[in-house]
């Protein structure tokens, strides 16, 4: 069982975003998904971006977090929320269909499945939000 502490450590949970948030963009930016529409690659290069920010944000976290360290990193987590709702809407949307531009064909067809890392990755960045505005 996890603690109580690590699940509401700010420096855990930013770290861990970071991490996943970079995870998630990889796949985008190297086209796993078959030949698809170039936004697809310019969004997983800002995932990769924001959460390699966060992960050295929280990486130089040393001792208490100071305001500008706390808004910046609130910031990039608040991004990477938001980022997270049309991949999860669109995955839903478009399950079962292929997903390439229509000047090129693909056997690559729609999943809701790939929606889960979007969806574990909003709740990862939802709690560490909750961290970072609980603490006294």
């Amino acid at each position: 069982m996890v603690s109580k502490n690590i699940l509401f450590n700010h420096k855990f949970l930013t770290t861990l975003s970071g991490l996943v948030a970079i995870g998630v963009g990889l796949p985008y930016v190297f086209k796993a998904f078959g030949p698809s529409e170039h936004i697809l690659v310019t969004w997983g290069k800002s995932a990769i971006l924001t959460g390699a920010v966060l992960l050295l944000g929280s990486l130089l976290i040393k001792g208490e977090i100071s305001k500008i360290q706390k808004w910046i990193l609130v910031l990039g987590c608040s991004v990477l929320t938001v980022m997270q709702a049309p991949p999860i809407v669109l995955w839903f949307i478009f399950h079962g269909y292929s997903i390439t531009e229509y000047t090129y064909q693909s056997n690559f067809v729609a999943d809701w499945g790939y929606a889960l890392p979007h969806i574990a990755l909003f709740l990862m960045c939802v709690l560490t939000l909750y961290s970072y505005f609980s603490r006294k």
